[in-house]
């Protein structure tokens, strides 16, 4: 059975966390409920994409996989946040590769 949905506290926890942890003094940064969005976002502004890479650029390799679980994202939104914030930390891009597989016609 798999696992239920964070709730909408819990996801809140996650991403202030993740804030307070690595945007720490950051001008008017983001708090938990619009970090979460942030991430969830298919566009971002030039502040929002420097919060964002600031967080990727700081993780923890064990905090990632609470993106998924805590966070309540999906692999593909967790893609889209690292391309979106030009993420380029070889951590995040070798765990994130971890979900990938071959296009159809390469299988």
């Amino acid at each position: 059975m798999p696992d239920p949905a964070p709730s909408a506290d819990e996801v809140h926890a996650f991403f202030a966390h993740l804030s307070g942890a690595h945007l720490a003094g950051y001008p008017d940064r983001a708090g938990g409920d619009r970090l979460a969005g942030i991430f969830r976002s298919q566009r971002m502004t030039p502040v929002e994409r420097d919060q964002a890479w600031h967080v990727f650029a700081c993780i923890h390799p064990w905090d990632l996989p609470g993106l998924l679980s805590a966070g309540g994202m999906s692999v593909f939104e967790v893609a889209r946040a690292i391309h979106l914030s030009k993420t380029l930390r070889p951590e995040v891009i070798a765990w994130i590769n971890l979900f990938g597989a071959p296009p159809d016609d390469n299988a």
